[in-house]
């Protein structure tokens, strides 16, 4: 539509692997980061198609599907 636009946010984390280019709905990162109470976040990758697991401790997870493109 033509409110749709881009965004990039950069922040230092520690990683292993190759580089994935992978770009999720703002609106779902933004209600799971309002859900939790927590400094840090695990975040599980696989590639750009799978979905990511994001992970607060050992008894909270939220899965989220990225975007195609």
């Amino acid at each position: 539509g033509a409110e749709k636009g881009s965004s990039v946010v950069t922040m230092p984390v520690a990683y292993s692997g190759g580089e994935i280019k992978i770009s999720f709905d703002p609106s779902y990162l933004t209600e799971f980061l309002r859900s939790i109470d927590a400094t840090e976040v695990a975040i599980g990758l696989i590639n750009a198609e799978k979905p990511a697991v994001f992970t607060v401790g050992e008894s909270y997870r939220y899965l989220v599907m990225p975007l195609a493109g």
